[in-house]
């Protein structure tokens, strides 16, 4: 009886060694391989060079507006009052462009940023598909967000549906 029971045991310990053997899971970090790929650091020169642009833009808008601020609490109580209210329509126009450019900046800003970066992000994704698929990995994890990226295994919804009752 000790003997069948140590050939059940060992004969287990191989089935077990033999499932994890099949079930190869990885992990990888991708904010780090981003940050190592050599297109990040042209990504981020170009990023960098856009945002010392619009800036310097911003800066042009400012020094106008606070001019226009200085000149208008320069008015004296004898300005006639047409050029005190188009001086007020002036500013409140200048303050309204200067938002709207802050707006449009961040914008702009963004819309490059993920134009550089989602190249990076396709060609990391591409290589974390083919080491998966080379090495027999079931499941490659992003330790950075924890998401699965790279999937090879069965996808047993359907079966579970069914066990809980759940047509459709």
């Amino acid at each position: 009886m000790k003997k069948v029971l140590l050939v059940i045991a060992v004969l287990g310990l191989s089935l077990s060694t033999f499932a994890q053997d099949q079930m190869k899971f990885g992990h990888v970090n991708t904010q780090e391989l981003l940050m190592l790929m050599p297109e990040r650091a042209d990504a981020e020169a170009k990023i960098t060079a856009m945002s010392k642009q619009l800036e310097d833009r911003l800066g042009v808008l400012t020094t106008e507006y606070q001019t226009k601020i200085q000149a208008f609490q320069a008015l004296t109580e004898d300005t006639p009052q047409s050029t005190v209210e188009d001086m007020r329509g002036e500013i409140i126009e200048l303050e309204k462009r200067i938002q709207e450019f802050r707006n449009n900046a961040q914008n702009d800003l963004v819309a490059e940023e993920e134009a550089l970066v989602q190249p990076m992000l396709e060609k990391l994704q591409r290589a974390i598909d083919e080491v998966g698929t080379e090495n027999g990995f079931v499941y490659i994890f992003d330790l950075g967000s924890g998401a699965v990226v790279f999937q090879n295994g069965q996808d047993v919804s359907q079966m579970v549906k069914t066990k809980l009752g759940i047509t459709g």
